[in-house]
């Protein structure tokens, strides 16, 4: 059974989120199911703020349809809430920023996710963070994709998935570019339609350390090759 609890605060419900039954209801759940301390899971180190899980599991768990669960989880990785990394064997769901929010006896810090999360409290400006701190929260805060339009992609990652990719990307030529954003738009597609997300498809690119992204590189798209054919370009054969 399990045993201890969580903490919500009453500025929870002024966050966005709040009003739509199903993703208040995972993010809950999410809440609860997540490590309280670092464990490890067939050799795997499962972080605290972080647990083990899947789209099958959170759909028996929840009683929601699997469609009702991805869109809920898009939503949450949309606004900053968590990150949903997954791979062929399993997934793992975080809380973002769950420190913050869990540690009983501190101060919440200044360090906050790309958007207010329901559990910040609200007083979390008595924090006197040192210059450096500031600093870095700064850099990491800056919308360093800014200029560009994503709105042809499948859905919109989360502004960390985005932000990691990015800085994986300046590192290797050539620069990212609108064509290039652009160019990804039908594997991005592809592997949505697939049942990867965009912020999916970009973590294998930063994982993987990929300059591009073609579904077929994928485990799931590896499944798929005896279903769609690929011309040497990573286009659909017609």
């Amino acid at each position: 059974m399990y045993q201890g609890f969580i903490k919500l605060h009453r500025k929870m419900t002024e966050w966005e989120w709040y009003d739509d039954p199903n993703t208040f209801r995972l993010f809950i759940h999410l809440l609860l199911k997540v490590n309280h301390k670092e464990k490890k899971w067939h050799g795997i180190t499962v972080k605290r703020g972080s647990f083990i899980t899947g789209y099958d599991k959170l759909t028996s768990e929840l009683n929601l349809s699997k469609q009702q669960i991805r869109t809920s989880i898009s939503k949450l990785k949309s606004t900053g809430e968590i990150t949903y990394q997954s791979t062929h064997h399993h997934s793992v769901a975080t809380i973002v920023n769950y420190d913050s929010y869990q540690d009983r006896g501190k101060t919440p810090t200044h360090q906050a996710t790309p958007t207010a999360t329901p559990y910040q409290q609200a007083d979390n400006t008595l924090s006197t963070p040192t210059k450096n701190v500031k600093k870095e929260k700064n850099v990491k805060n800056k919308d360093i994709c800014n200029g560009f339009d994503y709105s042809n992609w499948p859905s919109l990652p989360s502004k960390q998935t985005l932000s990691d990719w990015y800085l994986m990307r300046e590192k290797m030529p050539p620069k990212v570019s609108q064509t290039m954003i652009s160019n990804l738009t039908k594997q991005f597609t592809l592997a949505a339609n697939n049942g990867m997300t965009t912020d999916e498809c970009l973590g294998e690119m930063i994982t993987r350390g990929w300059k591009g992204f073609k579904y077929e590189w994928t485990e799931s798209g590896k499944n798929k090759t005896n279903e769609i054919n690929f011309d040497s370009t990573g286009w659909e054969k017609r």
